[in-house]
């Protein structure tokens, strides 16, 4: 900072008012300046506390954008602070801490103001040259990609904090269809980025799920059902321990707390939780026919199964109201050929076709019938 400030192309910070004072229209080369000086080295930023005073007017910014929306100037700097953040969250951590319910909140709210378009891409495949190339895009399409970017790497430290803010927004009675429909995009988006590290997160987006079909049924909304639906999908795909029944529109979600909980879409409710794992749930499959559900520990080494009757979840078997199996212990297991995917997701459970067991699949190479 020293050595910019003898060149003359950095100005003192006791002199730039941006740092203390609400923005306004404050000259955007200060901004400029500060995020130069950000990236110049980050620990002499951090000893000399300027990282706080930056996350101070990151803040200040963001709700200026929407106040001026028509000044693209703003945006330009958004995105820059924005990609500052992204680029040096662990540096801001200790001082984010006070500020990240307000950060979250200008964030969603950026983003809703701001949609993502198609044609905001910024790499393309050439597959005639076999290359990427760049292709024309405004910069300021890049600003949705940007709130994306830093709401993931705000998400891999805060996820407890963004997931509480948008279920308590999910469950306002006053909530409109499209920024419910923004709140279920923006969970589809950690669930692709984040995966398992949400796994504890799951029960709450079953609930959010749920909430988002019972607005859609006070006031049939084609875009939230289908947000809904992509959510459900990309759950399943990433999720072994994630469940979706067509015929009865069931959705099964196992916990961290060795919890299966059903949620009936139809019915607009969370239908039961069973009980019975001690640990976490690993993976989970309903039949074919809608009529039964078998769940596995990893942790336990536990295979349960659970019977539906008349549609409705009925507990029954031979220990803790379900079919217990010990993977160990069970004298009737038969290992099987399986040469599976590089890209799945193991363990996974199935139940094997008009019987009454179930195949679980442990690794890329080993299955075993029960």
């Amino acid at each position: 900072i020293g050595q910019l400030q003898e060149k003359g192309t950095l100005v003192k910070f006791d002199q730039v008012s941006i740092l203390n004072k609400y923005i306004g229209e404050v000259e955007l080369t200060s901004i400029t300046i500060l995020l130069s000086a950000l990236n110049y080295q980050s620990e002499v930023l951090q000893k000399n506390k300027i990282i706080k005073r930056c996350m101070k007017l990151i803040c200040l910014l963001i709700g200026e954008i929407n106040a001026k929306a028509d000044k693209n100037d703003y945006k330009y700097i958004l995105i820059d602070l924005l990609e500052n953040i992204s680029n040096n969250v662990k540096i801001f951590r200790g001082i984010i801490n006070g500020k990240i319910q307000q950060l979250y909140r200008q964030l969603i709210e950026i983003y809703t103001a701001n949609p993502k378009k198609k044609s905001s891409s910024i790499l393309k495949i050439n597959y005639k040259k076999f290359m990427l190339t760049k292709i024309s895009c405004p910069m300021l399409q890049y600003l949705p990609v940007a709130v994306e970017t830093t709401m993931v790497a705000l998400s891999e430290l805060y996820h407890n904090e963004f997931i509480e803010i948008m279920y308590s927004d999910m469950n306002k009675t006053t909530i409109t269809q499209p920024y419910a429909k923004e709140l279920i995009e923006i969970t589809n988006l950690l669930v692709r980025k984040l995966g398992d590290l949400l796994h504890r997160h799951l029960p709450t987006f079953g609930n959010m799920i749920i909430r988002g079909v019972d607005i859609v049924k006070d006031a049939p909304g084609k875009a939230l059902l289908e947000s809904i639906s992509s959510l459900i999908k990309i759950m399943i795909l990433k999720y072994q321990y994630v469940s979706f029944i067509n015929s009865t529109e069931y959705l099964a979600i196992g916990s961290v707390e060795g919890l299966i909980v059903i949620y009936a879409l139809k019915q607009h409710q969370k239908l039961k939780v069973l009980e019975g794992h001690k640990e976490t749930i690993s993976a989970l499959a309903f039949s074919k026919d809608g009529k039964r559900i078998c769940s596995f520990s990893a942790k336990e080494r536990v295979i349960r199964i659970w019977e539906m009757n008349g549609g409705i979840l009925s507990m029954i078997g031979l220990t803790n109201k379900s079919v217990v199996i010990d993977i160990d212990k069970h004298a009737k297991k038969t290992k099987i050929e399986h040469n599976g995917k590089k890209d799945d997701i193991y363990p996974k459970i199935e139940f094997v076709e008009g019987t009454k067991q179930v195949k679980l699949y442990l690794s890329i190479d080993t299955a075993y019938v029960y």
